[in-house]
């Protein structure tokens, strides 16, 4: 098999697992348009990714999916009254689990997760935080939710504005905190940039600009009071924490 068969083969099977999310019923039809192959080639190469255990499938012929499978996973809670320290936190739970990506990723990683926990320990006013991480061949997912007042609310009552919308839009430009001599929060603005998808919610208000307007978010919407943040990146990604900064 020549070097040209192997690379066009490794771009055609990058391409499903890629947009498989996008497109989990049709990412034979997507295969197909995309670099006019049969369905029989794109067959080949679904189920090459499925052997390998990094794509999974259900269905039969028309109505059959796929989904990308979570290859490592990791959930833990923690209380927020007990001195915690976002940095132990990151070598002691979560350096460990992505171990295994370059280490330009595992630098915006760092940044990213050490400033939302740190937010969520000194602004939040909760009781405990939530941190979850899933991680599949093409992204790592973390979540960070914790138990305090909100942060779009906690923002809305420290600059006596008139909604938490407006504190959403303040803090999206990096303007607002949740504290009013600490402008630490100029750090959500540097994160939208850094991660391939980046979504705050709290409350009733959503901060999602990564995703259309007509985007549900109701399954990320936290239970009563608290503040969620979810950080996607690919785990091949280009973009180094230093060009972001």
């Amino acid at each position: 098999m020549s070097t040209n068969s192997i690379d066009r083969g490794e771009t055609i099977r990058r391409f499903i697992l890629e947009n498989v999310e996008a497109y989990p019923s049709s990412i034979a039809k997507q295969t197909t348009d995309k670099f006019g192959i049969t369905r029989q080639a794109v067959s080949k190469h679904v189920i090459l990714l499925l052997s390998s255990g990094i794509l999974e499938g259900q269905g039969m012929t028309q109505s059959r999916h796929y989904w990308l499978k979570v290859l490592n996973e990791k959930s833990i809670t923690l209380s927020l009254k007990n001195q915690l320290d976002e940095q132990v936190v990151w070598q002691k739970e979560i350096a460990p689990r992505l171990s295994n990506l370059p280490s330009r990723v595992i630098n915006i990683w760092h940044d990213g997760f050490t400033n939302i926990l740190n937010n969520a320990i000194v602004h939040s006013g909760g009781q405990k935080v939530a941190i979850t991480l899933k991680q599949t061949a093409v992204t790592t997912e973390i979540g960070i939710v914790d138990d305090g007042e909100g942060i779009f609310n906690q923002i809305k009552n420290a600059h006596k504005l008139d909604n938490e919308k407006q504190a959403m839009l303040a803090l999206s430009k990096g303007k607002l905190t949740t504290n009013t001599k600490n402008q630490a929060g100029k750090g959500i603005s540097f994160a939208v940039k850094k991660f391939d998808d980046f979504v705050i919610a709290s409350g009733e208000t959503f901060f999602a600009p990564k995703h259309p307007k007509d985007w549900n978010p109701e399954p990320l919407r936290p239970q009563k009071n608290g503040t969620l943040v979810l950080m996607k990146l690919y785990n091949k990604t280009v973009l180094t924490s230093k060009e972001v900064f």
